[in-house]
């Protein structure tokens, strides 16, 4: 079959082996690839998704799973800064201190504070 082909035979075994490996089509790979990105509510990016292809026994590699997600258009959310709130860079007075039995309106015991 080689000789037929143009190719060697390594080659040509090695052919088959990959096409093997790769069962899936491209429009089955995209559904999985897709709702594993869905389920993940679109923060996984490519390698955390082909982890989970593997796990559920998809036999891919992860360039396909980059290709494929560049071609879907899939970009996971980056999650949103942290914005601190608190300005302590001014020359306002700040408050004091209250401690609990103040707010309550006194207590028996003295406040050290």
């Amino acid at each position: 079959m080689s000789s037929i082909l143009g190719v060697s035979r390594s080659g040509y075994y090695k052919w088959l082996k990959i096409g093997a490996l790769m069962a899936c089509s491209e429009d089955e790979l995209d559904e999985l690839i897709r709702a594993s990105f869905e389920a993940s509510r679109r923060t996984y990016g490519s390698p955390r998704v082909y982890q989970d292809l593997i796990k559920n026994g998809v036999h891919t590699s992860e360039a396909a799973v980059v290709r494929r997600m560049t071609v879907l258009k899939l970009s996971p959310v980056k999650p949103k800064r942290w914005v601190n709130t608190t300005q302590s860079k001014h020359d306002n007075p700040v408050a004091g201190k209250l401690t609990r039995s103040q707010l309550r309106g006194g207590s028996a015991r003295p406040s050290f504070t």
